[in-house]
């Protein structure tokens, strides 16, 4: 059982490390570990999470994985903001 929970520790951390030192297009660094964006059509309360580009969707969800604490992908099909970014 602590080898399992030390795996999942390790992938955690390396995850998160890794995940900061990527950037978006406006500099700041990607954030894995809490709902942090919103898709770039998004048209809400919370425009300041908005995505500002297909690039930057791709970049979120390739480098925090299928985990998607953002719920860019609400259907699960693996094409997040599907809606905006198609190809």
């Amino acid at each position: 059982m602590y080898k399992e929970l030390l795996l999942a520790f390790l992938v955690v951390f390396t995850t998160l490390i890794h995940a900061s030192d990527i950037k978006l297009s406006n500099g700041k660094s990607v954030i894995c570990t809490h709902e942090a964006y919103n898709c770039p059509s998004y048209k809400g309360k919370y425009m300041y999470k908005r995505l500002n580009s297909c690039d930057d969707v791709k970049l979120v969800w390739k480098t925090c994985g299928k985990n998607d604490p953002h719920g860019l992908d609400r259907d699960n099909d693996d094409l997040p903001c599907e809606r905006d970014c198609t190809s």
